[in-house]
């Protein structure tokens, strides 16, 4: 399954992962992205969900 999730919950990715689904993250924090890149088959993008 493909999964994209805003905002990092790394309980979530990590079991998202696990199980096997296609997870892209999306997440104004770079710091956060890069070590779950680095941990978790995941895909990551520096970014706001939306503007304000």
């Amino acid at each position: 399954m493909k999964i994209v999730m805003i905002g990092i919950g790394i309980v979530v990715t990590e079991f998202l992962s696990n199980e096997r689904h296609d997870v892209n993250i999306i997440d104004k924090n770079l710091t956060l992205i890069e070590e779950c890149i680095d941990v978790y088959d995941v895909e990551g993008i520096v970014g706001k969900w939306c503007e304000s």
